[in-house]
């Protein structure tokens, strides 16, 4: 059985969109998932330039665990410019928006 996913904090500035290339209808598209903590390891280390380990604490995920959602994140988004794929944004239960709370 697997391990039950830690909560990640985001910013509450991220928001739920849906982006498609144009000149292609919705029923043809391919549509990738790019989930909420995948998009705020991206924002925090390309946007704002933090090293990892301190994107990783801003998000209470450790290092290792940072690293494979932005590889992830950085390779949905990849494939879905390169492919012509829309690209859906998600928020799963196991992130938590806004404040973070003291440990």
């Amino acid at each position: 059985m697997a391990r039950p996913k830690k909560y990640r904090y985001l910013s509450p500035l991220l928001k739920k969109y849906f982006f498609k290339p144009r000149g292609l209808s919705l029923s043809e598209l391919k549509i990738a998932e790019l989930k909420g903590d995948e998009l705020e390891a991206m924002r925090l280390c390309c946007l704002e330039d933090l090293m990892h380990e301190s994107a990783a604490k801003r998000m209470r995920v450790s290092r290792r665990t940072l690293e494979r959602i932005l590889n992830s994140g950085q390779r949905k988004v990849t494939e879905a410019l390169l492919e012509g794929r829309g690209i859906n944004i998600v928020f799963p239960d196991y992130v938590s928006m806004g404040a973070r709370k003291r440990r």
